[in-house]
C-alpha cells in the first residue's frame, strides 16, 4: 500500500533527507530516452543553431536547445526548490533541485546532477545562485512521476549522442526564493487529459486562496496495481481542477502508530473532514505521469510500464508539488 494506510498516498522515501511519499523515484524498464521526436515537459522540442559556452542564455530559451545534442550555458539561476538528495560513499550528491532565471522567475527547469558531475561535493541550499553548463534532455518514459520531463544536465542517458559533461558553479548564496503568483483560472488538468501552464513548468508557484481540497482520490493520482484493494493515490486536488502531489507531504510514519502530519490533507479529507485553504497554496510546477510495476506489484519493482496519466490517454500532465508543510498552510473542520 506504498507505505500508508489504506486512505493515504503511498510512495517511497525520498528527497532531501525528509520522509516523502506519494510516488517514488525507481526507474526500469529500459534506458532513458533523450534527442528523439517526442515532446515531454516543456517548451521547447530543439532545432537552431549550435549554442555555445560563451554568453548565458535565459532558461525559456535554453528549452528550445536540441535535446542531449546542444551544450548550452545558463547563468545566475537562482535555487528554487530541491527534489531528491542521495550522498554518496566519496561524499559527492546525487541531486535533483529547480533554478529560475533570476531576471524571470516564471521560466524554470529540474537541474539533474551526479555524483560525478562537477562539483562533486556541491549541495544546493534554497537561495543560491549557480551558473549551469549542460545540456537538455528529458527523463524517461519508464521513470515513475517524473516520466518525460524536460530537465538540465549531463548526456547520460541519452541514445546516440557522444558524453557530454555537466556542471554547477556557485555564483552566490542567501537570495531571495522567487514565487510566482498564479493567474485566474491556472492550473486546471481536465482530470489529467490537459497539460495546463506548461510554460510555468520548473517555477515555484503560489495559488491563492480560498481553494477547498474537493477530491482526495483523484483519478489521474491513482496508484495502478493487480491488487484489487489498491486505494493509494498519490496526491489530490483542489478547487479549480488543480492537481497536487504529496510526496513530500504525506505522513507514511502514521501507519506505524505515530502521530499524523499536520499538512496530510488527504488522509483528512478521506475521514470525512473539510479542508480549506484560505491563503492558497505553494509548491513547484511540474510535470507528473505514472510508471507502474511491469508485475503489478506495488513498490519497489525492477521492472516499470510507460509511463501515462491513469484515467487518461496523456503521457503526462502538470501538477503542484509542496516542499514542506509551510506550502500548505490548511484548515481541517471535522464533523
Amino acid at each position: 500500500m506504498g507505505g500508508g494506510s489504506t486512505n493515504m498516498g503511498g510512495g517511497t522515501a525520498t528527497g532531501g533527507g525528509t520522509a516523502t511519499g506519494g510516488g517514488s523515484t525507481n526507474t526500469g524498464g529500459g534506458t532513458a530516452t533523450g534527442g528523439g521526436t517526442a515532446t515531454g515537459g516543456g517548451t521547447g522540442t530543439g532545432g537552431g543553431s549550435f549554442f555555445g559556452w560563451d554568453g548565458g542564455m535565459t532558461i525559456d530559451a535554453a528549452r528550445g536547445a536540441r535535446f542531449c545534442q546542444e551544450k548550452v550555458r545558463i547563468e545566475n539561476a537562482i535555487v528554487v526548490g530541491i527534489d531528491n538528495v542521495v550522498r554518496g560513499g566519496q561524499g559527492d550528491y546525487n541531486v535533483q533541485f529547480w533554478v529560475v532565471d533570476s531576471n524571470d522567475p516564471t521560466h524554470g527547469i529540474q537541474v539533474d546532477k551526479f555524483y560525478t558531475d562537477t562539483p562533486g561535493p556541491f549541495l544546493p541550499q534554497l537561495g543560491d545562485v549557480v551558473n549551469l553548463n549542460g545540456y537538455v534532455k528529458r527523463y524517461s518514459k519508464y521513470n515513475d512521476r517524473t516520466a518525460y520531463r524536460t530537465v538540465f544536465g549531463s548526456t547520460f542517458g541519452c541514445t546516440g549522442v557522444d558524453a557530454g559533461t555537466f556542471s554547477v558553479e556557485l555564483v552566490d548564496a542567501g537570495a531571495t526564493v522567487p514565487v510566482v503568483t498564479a493567474p485566474a483560472g491556472f492550473g486546471n488538468s481536465m482530470d489529467g487529459d490537459d497539460r495546463p501552464n506548461a510554460g510555468f513548468a520548473g517555477t515555484r508557484v503560489h495559488i491563492p486562496g480560498p481553494l477547498t481540497l474537493s477530491n482526495p482520490n483523484p483519478a489521474p493520482f491513482q496508484r495502478i496495481s493487480l491488487r484489487t484493494d489498491d486505494t493509494v493515490y498519490f496526491g489530490f486536488e483542489v478547487t479549480g481542477g488543480i492537481l497536487v502531489n504529496n510526496y513530500r507531504t504525506y505522513d507514511y510514519s502514521a501507519t506505524d502508530g505515530g502521530s499524523r502530519m499536520g499538512c496530510d490533507y488527504r488522509a483528512y479529507a478521506n475521514d470525512a473532514g473539510v479542508v480549506t485553504f484560505p491563503n492558497g497554496i505553494t509548491g513547484i510546477w511540474d510535470t507528473y505521469s505514472h510508471a507502474s510495476c511491469e508485475d503489478g506489484g506495488t513498490s519497489s519493482c525492477s521492472r516499470r510500464n510507460e509511463a501515462v496519466v491513469p484515467g487518461t490517454m496523456n503521457d503526462f500532465t502538470y501538477a503542484l508539488y509542496p516542499l514542506d508543510c509551510s506550502d500548505l498552510p490548511g484548515m481541517v473542520t471535522t464533523p
